[in-house]
């Protein structure tokens, strides 16, 4: 697990445990979502937009990240997320959303980046100002291996090969 592919536009795509992409259900006497997973959790494409700010950002490898978009492949739940920089260390000119998508010239200019189309936005959690960095990364759930009965009955078999028969009784 946690492995890197690459996918034809060199987007970085790691595989994680299916839980940190799992969607959380709504309970409605405490008023929040339960089970949901970190990854899922930090979504805020819409926050980003409405008002410069991101939700609960998730840690990968070092580095605070947030998601804003989601979806499925195949049935694989999949999420795609940006980076997290201080704004005083952000090499490059940061922007605001707004400023980013203000004309119809800009905003196609954001759809084309190359690092993406939240590179360089401003963004705020809590009191620290960050900069979404991109280029965007994408995690996949990680298609884990089913243990079936008959695979541990037959790995037990292939086991008892070795045993004595003092150590099988």
């Amino acid at each position: 697990m946690n492995s890197c592919l690459m996918t034809p536009n060199e987007m970085e795509v790691y595989e994680v445990d299916p839980k940190r992409l799992q969607y959380g259900v709504y309970d409605h006497a405490a008023e929040r979502e339960t089970a949901e997973g970190d990854i899922t959790s930090s979504y805020s494409a819409d926050v980003i937009a409405t008002n410069s700010k991101v939700r609960m950002p998730f840690k990968w490898r070092g580095d605070l990240m947030v998601v804003v978009g989601t979806g499925g492949n195949g049935g694989v739940q999949q999420a795609e997320a940006y980076r997290l920089t201080p704004v005083d260390l952000f090499k490059g000119t940061p922007t605001t959303y707004r400023e980013r998508t203000g004309t119809e010239e800009r905003a196609e200019e954001a759809r084309n980046d190359a690092k993406g189309f939240h590179h360089a936005m401003t963004v705020n959690h809590g009191k620290m100002k960050f900069v979404l960095t991109g280029p965007p990364v994408r995690f996949v759930a990680a298609i884990l291996p089913v243990h079936s009965d008959a695979a541990a009955n037959a790995e037990s078999t292939q086991l008892d090969l070795f045993l004595t028969s003092e150590q099988t009784g």
